[in-house]
């Protein structure tokens, strides 16, 4: 795989690549983005399709303060962390991370070297 490839050939390439990856991707996507979770699948009465009822989207952060599993101490941690993402912020700096990966990509003629 390239990731690979890049691991052995580029470690400033590939350190770029878990950058983005890492902490600003996980607060889009926990924070930011929300999705819906299957809560049923019925067979449709020709018993050949299936119907799936969804239940309402909420982000996965959403879902942990709905949770009355996680303790209160967590959710005040969640609370926190929330109330300090920028959806524009953190979509900037993933954007300039894959941009600086790109523009050093094309910098080098063969990755494979």
């Amino acid at each position: 795989s390239i990731m690979g490839v890049m691991e052995q050939n580029s470690k400033h390439l590939f350190c770029l690549l878990v950058n983005f990856y890492g902490m600003p991707m996980n607060l889009k996507h926990n924070y930011m983005i929300p999705c819906r979770v299957l809560v049923n699948r019925e067979l449709k009465k020709d018993k050949q399709r299936y119907r799936r009822v969804y239940d309402k989207a909420k982000t996965p952060a959403e879902r942990l303060l709905a949770s009355p599993e996680v303790s209160e101490e967590n959710k005040q941690r969640i609370r926190a962390t929330a109330e300090g993402c920028n959806f524009v912020k953190i979509s900037v700096k993933l954007k300039a991370t894959l941009d600086k990966f790109y523009e050093r990509l094309a910098r080098r003629e063969n990755i494979y070297d």
